[in-house]
């Protein structure tokens, strides 16, 4: 995760079923809060929990370079779904969010992730423009299966 704060190339990081716990999502979440070229990081099928979600939320706050984040089956709890939530109210930049395989995210949080991600005021916010895309042209969090 140090290296990821000095870099100025890498863009895409797939971190998927490396065991990746809640202290790694920490140190993970301090690089994102620095890094300005990272646009992908994937997660999925670790157990980063809650606080760990709650770390990576807090350092999509500040970061406004990544755009794809897959969490799938982590754990990430009702609390780390509803700080996502609120990331993406106030990071236009998240274009897909997965949380699938996770029994810890309700239903709801599902759906309110999905919704927000299709809000054209969001890809206006996003693009700079005035006119947005119809919701089918935006992306919905995808969902990965639990064998990948």
């Amino acid at each position: 995760a140090d290296a990821l704060k000095v870099n100025g190339a890498l863009t895409t990081l797939g971190l998927g079923q490396n065991a990746i716990t809640m202290t790694g999502a920490l140190a993970l979440a301090a690089a994102v809060r620095i890094n300005s070229t990272l646009t992908s990081l994937g997660l999925w099928n670790n157990t980063i929990g809650t606080d760990g979600a709650l770390a990576l939320a807090a350092a999509l706050h500040v970061n406004t370079s990544l755009s794809l984040l897959y969490l799938d089956n982590n754990s990430i709890g009702e609390r780390g779904a509803n700080a996502l939530v609120e990331v993406l109210k106030a990071n236009p930049t998240i274009t897909i969010l997965s949380v699938e395989d996770d029994d810890t995210v309700t239903s709801d949080q599902r759906h309110t992730i999905n919704t927000l991600l299709v809000d054209p005021a969001r890809a206006a916010a996003r693009t700079g423009e005035g006119d947005t895309k119809p919701a089918h042209e935006i992306p919905l969090a995808v969902k990965r299966s639990k064998s990948e």
